[in-house]
C-alpha cells in the first residue's frame, strides 16, 4: 500500500481511531500525522514538520476550510472504506481535483455514484467473489479468537475457554511467531 501514496498524500477514513492506525503504520519517512485536534494538526502543518495526513473526513474538511490544509500540494488522497462516509466527502475531493484517488473498498457495488463522481474509469485491482447472481458469497467458515496477556502463565487454558473448539492455535509475538497446538 505505502507504494502506492508518497509522503505528501492524504488518508481519508471513518474516525480518529482509524486514523491513528494509518499514522502508526506509516514508514517513518512519510512523517505521518493522524488529525486528532485540530488546533495541534493546524499547528503543525503551519510549521510543516507533517508529511502524511491521516484523518477523519470531517475534521479534514474543517481544516481545509481555515486554510491550515492546503490540498494543491497534496499528490495521491488514498480513500479507507468509504461505504459508512462516502456522502460527506464531496466537499473535500473538489478541492483537490487534480490529486491521484486510490479508493479501498469492501463493497464497490454500493459506492458506484461515489465512484462515477470521484474516481471515473477507475482501474479495479481484485475482484470479489461473487454467486451466479451478482451477490457477495457467504463467509467460508468462522473464525473466533481470543487476545491474551502475555503475562498470564496460563494463555493456552484461556484460549480453550474463551474461544473453546477441540484445537487452538497459541501465537508468540516474541519468538518469531510460533504456533502451538493442544488438544
Amino acid at each position: 500500500m505505502w507504494d502506492l501514496i508518497g509522503p505528501k498524500s492524504l488518508v481519508v477514513c471513518a474516525d480518529h481511531e482509524q486514523a491513528a492506525e494509518w499514522a502508526a503504520a506509516a514508514p517513518p519517512e512519510h512523517r505521518a500525522h493522524a488529525v486528532t485536534g485540530l488546533a495541534r494538526s493546524a499547528a503543525l502543518l503551519k510549521e510543516g514538520r507533517v508529511g502524511l495526513v491521516a484523518g477523519a473526513a470531517a475534521e479534514l474538511t474543517t481544516l481545509v476550510s481555515r486554510s491550515a490544509l492546503k490540498l494543491d500540494a497534496v499528490d495521491t488522497i488514498l480513500i479507507a472504506w468509504p461505504e459508512t462516509f462516502s456522502d460527506v466527502l464531496d466537499a473535500l475531493l473538489s478541492e483537490a481535483p487534480e490529486a491521484r484517488r486510490v479508493v479501498l473498498s469492501w463493497n464497490p457495488p454500493a459506492l458506484g455514484d461515489f465512484l462515477e463522481r470521484h474516481a471515473r474509469r477507475a482501474e479495479i485491482v481484485g475482484a470479489l467473489p461473487l454467486d451466479a447472481e451478482g451477490k457477495p458469497l457467504a463467509p467460508v467458515c468462522s473464525a473466533r479468537y481470543a487476545v491474551v496477556s502475555t503475562a498470564r502463565r496460563c494463555a493456552k487454558r484461556s484460549m480453550r475457554c474463551a474461544v473453546g473448539p477441540p484445537t487452538c492455535g497459541v501465537v508468540d509475538p516474541s519468538q518469531r511467531l510460533r504456533a502451538a497446538r493442544t488438544r
